[in-house]
């Protein structure tokens, strides 16, 4: 007999159903990660993102291969920037140029 439980991190097989797979390539860790308030340009990074919330949530994986995990390397790119601003406002018009073109 053949049962699936589908693609699980650990926390939650042990959770739901009272066992753990040591081979298990699911596994995940829940992150928020913060702008951090003291930063000279926090305002700014608030309003590219278009958030009034100054976190965001990941759920980080060990597979550097998978989307999540690139979009939370960006966003600690993003979080720890301490470049000039106006770059920020350049890349982001870009990528809204490029997305609005590929539509």
């Amino acid at each position: 007999m053949y049962d699936s439980y589908g693609k699980k991190c650990n926390s939650r097989f042990f959770l739901n159903y009272g066992f753990i797979n040591l081979n298990n390539d699911a596994n995940e860790v829940p992150m928020l990660v913060y702008l951090n308030k003291n930063d000279p340009s926090f305002d700014v990074k608030l309003k590219l993102i278009n958030e009034t919330k100054a976190f965001t949530k990941f759920r980080v994986v060990d597979n550097l291969e998978e989307k999540v995990m690139s979009e939370f390397i960006s966003w600690l790119r993003f979080v720890e920037f301490d470049g000039d601003m106006a770059l920020l406002y350049l890349a982001k018009n870009e990528a809204i140029n490029e997305h609005q073109k590929r539509r």
